[in-house]
């Protein structure tokens, strides 16, 4: 007699899954001369359901002294500064925005810069992009950045009425950057930034985004060293404005410089930025050369 034995095995199998829990998406809107809307406050729009940039604009503007800051001032400050991301305004006259430049390590050092003076001027690493408007989309070779012209009818309907079209400039960037640049006339561009709040936090005009509403805005002028719209840059805007604009400060500064003693002496940079009498133009642009 044969007997035979049979064992069975049982194997079993444990799946595991883990979630990955993305930071807060935060964004923060300047616009006007300028007015901005910083990432605490546009937080009270985007708990509302508003989450594209037009839908936070039209919300906010329905009642804006319930979310703005104002800052009224020349000069270039930090709207975004964190270790990855950098944002840049310039701002003249009583504070209009004229230029935004974006760098930092999460564009490899890289720097996208708009200007809308007498027209508007776009550059990626100091080389002019998109040339007209509407025109093709850019894109680098290394895949950071796409950049294409979208017309909207929201940003600052203050100057040119509500419903009216305005050229405007949509960036996607790393990290889930995203940005929209409304351009509805010369130095009245309204940046609206949205992003991930950053592992190493984040500061300037635009908050921390930890609660806090208050935000020292003047604490945030650029340093030299620190600037991606370098005054090296600016001595044809300087003379351009010299031709072409008579700011309330014209005067002002052209006294300053009169009086102040050397060539270079006690000139102020930001006014030279704005314009001068043209007998005072290459004193502004030797300052601006330093």
């Amino acid at each position: 007699t044969t007997t035979t034995t049979t064992t069975t095995t049982t194997t079993t199998t444990t799946t595991t899954t883990t979630r990955t829990t993305l930071p807060e998406e935060i964004s923060c809107i300047a616009y006007g001369d300028p007015h901005v809307i910083t990432f605490d406050q546009a937080r009270k729009i985007r708990e509302l359901g508003m989450l594209t940039h037009e839908e936070m604009w039209r919300q906010a503007y329905t009642n804006l002294d319930a979310y703005i800051t104002t800052f009224m001032d020349s000069g270039d400050y930090w709207l975004l500064k964190s270790p990855q991301i950098s944002v840049q305004a310039r701002y003249e006259g009583l504070g209009g925005v004229c230029e935004v430049a974006v760098g930092g390590p999460f564009l490899q050092g890289h720097v996208f810069r708009v200007s809308h003076q007498a027209s508007i001027h776009i550059t990626w690493d100091g080389e002019p992009v998109l040339p007209s408007y509407p025109g093709p989309e850019f894109s680098d070779e290394q895949g950071l950045i796409r950049a294409s012209f979208i017309d909207v009818s929201y940003g600052d309907e203050f100057w040119d009425g509500v419903g009216a079209r305005s050229p405007a400039l949509e960036l996607t960037l790393p990290f889930d950057v995203r940005m929209t640049i409304v351009m509805p006339r010369a130095c009245r561009m309204s940046p609206f930034l949205t992003m991930r709040k950053q592992e190493g936090g984040q500061d300037g005009q635009c908050g921390k985004a930890e609660g806090d509403d208050k935000v020292n805005m003047s604490h945030w002028r650029v340093d030299p060293p620190d600037s991606l719209l370098s005054p090296k840059m600016l001595p044809l805007e300087a003379q351009r404005a010299v031709a072409a604009h008579d700011f309330h400060t014209t005067h002002a500064s052209s006294r300053r410089m009169a009086d102040g003693g050397s060539a270079t002496e006690g000139i102020d940079v930001d006014l030279c930025i704005e314009g001068a009498q043209e007998e005072f133009a290459e004193l502004c642009e030797r300052v601006l050369n330093q």
